[in-house]
């Protein structure tokens, strides 16, 4: 499993609102100058199966928890203001987000093995699909 800071990065990404920029629907807004005044800025990709993940992580855990994780990631607010908002005091903060990266990461662990367990469960033998022939097998008629 990726690293919990990578993953709620990766998810505070993928969930921030995108700004839309209009524009006139004249031609003029279609116009690229030649001249570059600044370097072009790396792309960030989002991995977004980890991210879908995450949010349904998200659904989970605690109310509070779940606000934290939400301004310090999706927000980007200072910690000063994540703290007032939650209603934590500064000493106890470090630990109430880290609590709440513990239960993300408990509660990705335990869907993990839960999915897992249901792959892994076998048709009952009277069911309808333990019944059918696999594709390409000839079905050859008894002869009585």
């Amino acid at each position: 499993m990726p690293d919990i800071e990578w993953l709620l990065s990766n998810w505070g990404n993928w969930a921030r609102p995108r700004p839309y920029y209009g524009h006139c629907f004249s031609i003029e807004s279609r116009y690229n100058s030649p001249q570059v005044w600044y370097p072009e800025q790396p792309r960030v990709v989002v991995d977004t199966l980890s991210a879908l993940e995450v949010e349904r992580t998200m659904r989970h855990v605690p109310e509070l928890h779940r606000l934290a994780l939400k301004l310090v990631y999706v927000e980007r607010l200072p910690s000063r203001a994540a703290r007032r908002a939650v209603r934590v005091t500064h000493n106890l903060f470090d630990q109430f987000m880290a609590d709440a990266r513990r239960m993300v990461v408990n509660l990705m662990a335990r869907d993990l093995t839960s999915r897992r367990a249901t792959r892994n469960m076998t048709a009952p033998s009277d069911s309808p699909n333990s019944l059918r022939v696999p594709h390409g097998t000839p079905c050859v008629a008894e002869e009585g």
